[in-house]
């Protein structure tokens, strides 16, 4: 065959990640002549050879990418070929003005790193920072782009002969990796304990292995001891202690006020983790994979850890060390035995995580009995990833953060955008910053086609947060030179982000302040998470709580109408959309209505007519119940349920609902409910799954987020899995979400784990009846379901089959969160659909 000769442009995390001398292996195990090279956007590639061969060289090159390598867009052209040539090579770099390279991430510790520290001769066994190209850290190291060791937090460590030799070889695994170093020039690592003030190392000079084998022996004596330590790692400060000793994780809860939420867990290696958890082999891959993310996951019979680690769960969260630091703290050879590690954030309850010694010194004093130090600087805190482990093998994620962030989304382009639409003069797209929501905080940046979305934040509560969330938005808009020209934020007046970009753009003449509905922007994060750029799509849009939108998209009907119906084309009498009029009607003041908090909404975005899914509608919605006390109701679900008792005419007397709370209280609700005072109206889903939590008697009173759904789907799956040929679906279908209720106030004979496993079936069927009528309407077979109840899994499980059976095509979440951390994409998405360009 003819030899031909292609350029190859590959665009994404490319540079700094071994990229070019993993081109020159693949081509030479090929026998392809050409050369590659990057600049600042892609790395290039001529590659010469018969169209089969170059076909082969292709596919090896992307399956065999670097651990750290991200390809996200690939072209390609014909070139005429080279005559007479021979070899391959590399060729120098060329620089682009004004484009930024993008930012690998943080990624776990490669085999070939463990085995340099596992090895005794070799220079760097059991040294604490072993990296390479291939590993180790990045984006927590960053300072400035583009990415040299001057703009890292290594700069003020020299390198020394022997790793500068490594760094500047072609051939080596090192070559060109910013973080390297050794024992003779590299960080150092030193324990103190509380009250210390010993921020900084106390010795200038390098450590020696033994003086630093003794720093790390100590550490592990005193965990082993049942001490809490507080461990510097990659992005930021673990609390540890051995998660077998009771006290000491009873402890550790009691200190940091972490009341229920069950605590992640670091084992040595996957055969560990496969004693601790029932895990599939494409869930153990995940726990392997770079990212080493935490794999939330069903505990296996074999599970010994301590029932203060996770006391109200069957499921635990398990993650593999991820930093050199983490394997030589887990590391058996002493003797003591396989150790397993509560490994839970650096911070207080509600607070940003610790990053700095100077700050874990002081935040963390009264939580840590003793404190294992590095002087290598943290220039952005990262979170830990979280994926959910889900029946089929895969998993969703719950965090999006160290592994993966800041890799860019590549946000899709509608084809018909909508008329009248506000254009861009210049042709030129805008910078978009999305602040995100109040919980589970991310952001995002978007500049050209990509979405750079941030490490986890947290929650926005407290001011270090919102202090935590402006430096992390500094940092990225400085390290990608863009200042947003759009800014979008969610509708709620109340939410520290809202906050916030309103005073950012009131601060910069120019700078388009655009607000999104809650919703809405979890169903666009969706359809961009797939690349799907026109609709129509149905959208389920499930949580618990959102900002509505009544005047706006008011749903089929009147909301605040006193029968509680909302529906799509019926009447008060169909009895599959309808609930039954109850005596709860919220008092006429004569003035308009407030708004009411959304959470149960199926939404159409775009239309035949108008594509677009910047153009969207409520096909339907749960029916209102008030949320008695507001954000108090959310505290105590027994409040929840004697809302839903009042608007949907359900008798709960003698549930625990009813009776287990104070008498003050409950007369005190009696009249806010009489006399509508302190009630908001809800249409949320996710608060029906506390409702019946509380009904049942299982959780009057939460300490944590969604504590009373997560016990309901708990013993509702313990049901299912204690009968695998029960039922799989509830007689009679409920034509409603209050017969729903009905079916588990009238099944007090059965079981409590029977009656949830009820409510979950019936739920999920109540609401396929509503997505697929939604679809047909809309003329479409593509559906989707997002927000926090879509991490329901027994639930989520059941709807997405029953949809799946009605031949629909169901979109979930796989890359971000389909909570709030993955708000931001849908809202980033939105400022672009919005100001598109012309």
């Amino acid at each position: 065959m003819s030899t031909v000769r292609r350029e190859y442009l590959l665009r994404g995390v490319v540079q700094g990640v071994g990229f070019r001398p993993h081109v020159a292996v693949v081509a030479a195990r090929h026998r392809v002549t050409g050369l590659c090279g990057n600049d600042d956007l892609q790395v290039f590639v001529e590659a010469q050879g018969t169209p089969g061969v170059l076909d082969d060289f292709l596919t090896d090159l992307l399956d065999t990418l670097p651990p750290l390598a991200r390809v996200i867009d690939l072209t390609r052209r014909d070139l005429t070929p080279v005559p007479g040539e021979e070899g391959f090579r590399i060729v120098p770099s060329r620089h682009l003005p004004g484009v930024r390279t993008l930012i690998p991430p943080d990624v776990a510790t490669c085999p070939d790193c463990l085995a340099e520290m596992a090895d005794p001769a070799n220079r760097r066994h059991r040294y604490a920072f072993t990296t390479c190209t291939n590993c180790g850290p990045r984006l927590t190291i960053i300072e400035d782009l583009p990415y040299d060791r001057a703009a890292t937090t290594m700069r003020r460590f020299p390198m020394c002969p022997d790793c500068a030799a490594e760094y500047a070889d072609p051939a080596d695994r090192r070559f060109h990796a910013q973080p390297i170093s050794c024992y003779a020039c590299g960080p150092r690592l030193w324990l103190a304990l509380p009250g210390d003030d010993a921020a900084e190392r106390p010795v200038a000079a390098p450590a020696t292995p033994a003086e630093q084998d003794a720093v790390i022996t100590e550490a592990r004596r005193r965990l082993l001891a049942g001490q809490i330590v507080a461990v510097k790692g990659l992005g930021g400060f673990h609390l540890m202690c051995d998660a077998r000793n009771s006290g000491a994780v009873a402890r550790l809860r009691e200190r940091k006020r972490r009341g229920g939420k069950p605590f992640a867990v670091m084992v040595r290696d996957p055969g560990a983790a496969g004693r601790l958890a029932r895990l599939s082999t494409p869930q153990v891959a995940l726990l392997t994979s770079p990212a080493h993310p935490i794999l939330i996951a069903p505990k296996a019979a074999a599970y010994d850890l301590a029932g203060e680690v996770a006391p109200d769960s069957d499921d635990v969260g398990l993650m593999l060390p991820y930093a050199p630091l983490h394997t030589l703290l887990l590391d058996p050879s002493d003797g003591a035995g396989d150790l397993a590690l509560v490994a839970t954030s650096g911070n207080l309850s509600e607070e940003p995580l610790c990053h700095t010694n100077a700050d874990a010194l002081d935040r963390l004093s009264g939580i840590a009995d003793a404190f294992l130090l590095h002087d290598r600087d943290i220039a952005v805190p990262v979170e830990d990833s979280v994926l959910l482990a889900l029946a089929d093998s895969d998993a969703v994620p719950l965090r999006r953060s160290r592994g993966n962030a800041p890799l860019p989304l590549v946000l899709p382009h509608p084809t018909d955008p909508r008329s009248g639409r506000p254009d861009r003069p210049g042709g030129t797209e805008p910078v978009v910053l999305a602040v995100g929501g109040e919980l589970k905080n991310t952001f995002a940046l978007v500049t050209g086609d990509l979405t750079f979305v941030s490490a986890h934040v947290g929650d926005m509560g407290s001011l270090a947060s919102q202090r935590a969330f402006e430096a992390s938005v500094r940092q990225l808009t400085t390290m990608q030179r863009r200042e947003p020209e759009v800014v979008v934020c969610d509708l709620h007046p109340g939410y520290a982000t809202t906050g916030w970009a309103e005073r950012y753009v009131e601060a910069r003449p120019g700078v388009e302040l655009l607000r999104v509905q809650h919703h809405h922007a979890h169903a666009l994060a969706l359809l961009a998470e797939h690349g799907i750029a026109d609709g129509p799509v149905v959208v389920a849009a499930l949580d618990g709580t959102g900002y509505g939108d009544d005047a706006g998209h008011p749903g089929p009907t009147d909301p605040s109408a006193g029968t509680g119906v909302a529906q799509s084309g019926a009447t008060d009498t169909d009895p599959h959309t309808s609930l039954s009029s109850g005596p709860f009607r919220p008092p006429s003041t004569g003035e308009s209505p407030a708004p009411t908090i959304w959470g149960g909404e199926i939404l159409v975005l775009g239309s035949p007519a108008d594509p677009s899914p910047w153009s969207w509608r409520r096909a339907w919605h749960v029916p209102h119940f008030p949320l008695v006390g507001g954000d108090r109701a959310i505290r105590q679900p027994w409040r929840i349920a004697q809302g839903v008792a009042a608007a949907w005419d359900l008798d709960i007397s003698g549930t625990p609902a009813a009776t287990g709370s104070p008498e003050a209280e409950r007369r005190l609700v009696a009249s806010q409910l009489a006399t509508g005072r302190g009630v908001v109206q809800t249409s949320s889903a996710g608060r029906l799954f506390d409702a019946a939590a509380a009904m049942l008697g299982l959780c009057l009173e939460v300490t944590y987020e969604a504590q009373a759904a997560m016990m309901l789907e708990r013993i509702a799956a313990r049901w299912a899995g204690e009968h695998p040929h029960g039922a799989t679906s509830v007689t009679g279908q409920p034509p409603d979400l209050r017969a729903v209720f009905v079916d588990l106030l009238d099944h007090r004979g059965a079981t409590v784990e029977e009656r949830a496993w009820r409510f979950h079936q019936g739920l999920a069927h109540v609401f396929a009846d509503r997505i697929g009528a939604a679809a047909t309407e809309a003329g479409t077979r593509s559906v989707g379901l997002t927000g926090g109840v879509a991490v329901n899994r027994l639930f989520s499980s059941r709807l997405t089959g029953l949809l799946r059976a009605r031949g629909l095509r169901v979109l979930t979440h796989r890359v971000v969160p389909p909570n709030d951390g993955g708000l931001c994409l849908g809202q980033a998405w939105a400022g672009r659909l919005a100001r598109p360009a012309r």
